[in-house]
């Protein structure tokens, strides 16, 4: 009985390590290795690339503004327009987590729109449900 006991003991411990393990290094590829396609889809922004406003108001809340790149091509009748919201699940995120990718379609003669919005928390978690829209 006692060996049987030590045997799970033993399983439980080294299926603990493996998880804590595979945990760490999943979490040190995250923030140290760059996928190699992702350098094809970000860009260092510039002037040549075209012209940046930022913090532009759409509405009343503190964080309802958005960024527009317009590309420095003026020459187009019609441009695509891209508008791109930051990723966190409208709880957590800022669009100048986004810089790069805004900034590539830009250069791709692209007009983008780089928006934030007021989060959902615990003070606001209302909100979205009771205000409608105008």
């Amino acid at each position: 009985m006692n060996e049987k006991k030590k045997g799970t003991n033993m399983f439980i411990l080294v299926c603990i390590i493996a998880f804590i393990v595979s945990f760490g290094i999943g979490v040190a590829t995250k923030f140290l290795i760059a996928p190699s396609w992702s350098k094809d889809y970000s860009v260092e922004w510039n002037n040549e690339i075209g012209i940046l406003k930022t913090d532009i108001a759409y509405g009343k809340g503190e964080a309802n503004k958005f960024d527009l790149y317009l590309p420095k091509d003026n020459t187009k009748e019609y441009y695509g327009l891209v508008v791109y919201l930051h990723a966190g699940g409208f709880t957590a995120g800022d669009k100048l987590g986004d810089v790069g990718m805004l900034s590539w379609l830009c250069s791709k003669g692209y007009v983008a729109v780089g928006i934030n919005y007021t989060l959902r928390n615990d003070i606001n978690k209302k909100v979205y449900y009771h205000n409608p829209m105008k």
